[in-house]
């Protein structure tokens, strides 16, 4: 993927499975910039414990900051999936300088997203990736 980042200047947000140590399990996305680098990562804060989403059996709650990634093109925030519903992150994110905000998330098949369909990894909605704007 850092190869892919460096030869078209694009930042990725990949999600990964991150195996911390043996046992210890992260939902995580890595952050690349537009030279290939690897800037960090951020780990799901909010693990899901409701019907169909018993992530608590395959994952951590990261210990999160909420840190924010300085990017080629701008400072970068990154929440994943479920993290959504609370909104101390989004608001943490803004504070720590972020002015542009990614979600990856993955619903399942039948679940409705925010755009109306089941697709997966759909845009939320404009006021969730609106830059430099703190959402409360």
């Amino acid at each position: 993927m850092q190869e892919f980042a460096r030869k078209y200047m694009m930042v990725i947000v990949a999600p990964v499975y991150e195996e911390a140590m043996t046992g210890v399990y992260y939902n995580a996305a890595a952050v690349l910039d537009a030279d290939g680098s690897y800037l960090g990562k951020y780990r799901k804060t909010h693990i899901p414990q409701v019907a169909g989403f018993w992530e608590k059996f395959f994952f951590k709650p990261g210990s999160s900051s909420y840190p924010v990634f300085q990017t080629r093109y701008c400072k970068l925030g990154v929440y994943i999936c479920y993290d959504r519903h609370f909104p101390e992150g989004w608001r943490a994110l803004a504070l720590n300088g972020a002015e542009y905000i990614v979600n990856p998330r993955r619903l399942l098949r039948g679940s409705l997203n925010t755009c109306g369909n089941s697709n997966s990894l759909q845009p939320l909605s404009p006021t969730a990736s609106i830059s430099g704007q703190s959402i409360a």
